[in-house]
Order: C-alpha cells, then structure tokens, then sequence
C-alpha cells in the first residue's frame, strides 16, 4: 500500500509526503527517486530500498529471520501469490480485532511476484526526510529487518503492534501522519 498526502508548501505550492506500508515503501522510493519535489517519505513497517535493491535481495542480505507470512503465501501459476487467510491473520492483523482483521484479509488481492525481484532505480533517502515506523510485533517483515532498514532513514519510530498499524493502531498512526504534515 502507498498513499500520498499533499501538504502545502507556501506559494500555494504542495510538496506530497509519500507513505508506504510493507511492498508499498519499494513503491515510494521508486516514485520519489525520479521527483525532486516530495516533503517526507514514510515506511510503515515497508521495504526502505537502496537503489538497485529488489525487496528479495533487500531481505537474503539480512540476516534470515522467519515469518508467519511466509507459510501465508501460496504462488499460482500466473507469477502471482495469493495469501491463506486462516494464516494471513495472525501474520498481518495479530493485533487487531478479529471483525476487523476478517475485512481486512478479505480484501487482499493477488500480487505480482515479478514485484519482488524488481529493483529500484534509485534511492531518495540521502536527499528526501524520512521516518521509518518499526513496528514490534510484525510477522510480515520481522522487526529485526525493520530496524536494519530503518538505520537509512532520519528518524525512527517504534509501535508495539502487528504488520497493519493503520489498522491496529488507527489513532497513532493517523497523529504521526499529521504531526509529520503539519511540520
């Protein structure tokens, strides 16, 4: 998931904060690569790429951690993966209320595998503020990757919660969003 929240810049100008989640935060830093004009990128627990890394060759150069997502996943025979929902839960919505996680799961869709492999054609951490959210009790992107990712950014913020703090923790993540818009 990527999402754009534009923030005016004076002169009637906005300057976008570009917010990426999980594969999402490969997304952002392709686009802000190729922008000179984005405020702030934030990876919600996502993928902090440097240019020429893949989110597969981001995570067989860290040290291999297990995750539940991993058993989630099911490849078809179209070069997509789809995701257990009995098992895509736990991985993704732990801390969520079930009614909410069920939803959530069941709006999942499948994903290109062809994605994983791409790599970025550039990295706008040197030049672009970002803040990395690492969140504690990921079993989708194992928190010891997180904080090795989010070393490249400038600032770090740590939730106690699972992969989808959006979901789980709705009002933090909404107050650091618009802390970070309002700044």
């Amino acid at each position: 998931m990527a999402e754009v929240l534009d923030v005016q810049a004076g002169f009637g100008r906005t300057a976008p904060i570009l917010v990426g989640h999980s594969y999402g935060g490969a997304v952002i830093t392709e686009v802000a690569a190729g922008r000179s004009d984005v405020a702030h990128l934030v990876y919600l627990a996502a993928f902090a790429l440097l240019e020429g890394e893949s989110v597969m060759g981001a995570l067989t150069a860290m040290p291999k951690r297990e995750v539940g997502l991993s058993a989630a996943m099911r490849p078809g025979p179209d070069g997509t993966s789809t995701l257990d929902a009995s098992l895509a839960v736990p991985a993704l919505y732990g801390s969520c209320d079930p009614v909410v996680a069920a939803a959530a799961v069941a709006r999942l869709s499948p994903q290109p595998m062809a994605t994983m492999i791409q790599a970025v054609s550039g990295s706008p951490l040197d030049r672009v503020s970002s803040t990395y959210v690492v969140c504690e009790r990921d079993d989708a992107v194992h928190p010891d990757h997180q904080r090795i990712m989010a070393e490249r950014c400038r600032n770090t913020v740590t939730f106690d919660t699972d992969h989808s703090p959006f979901v789980s923790m709705t009002k933090e993540t909404a107050d650091l969003l618009e802390s970070l818009a309002r700044a």
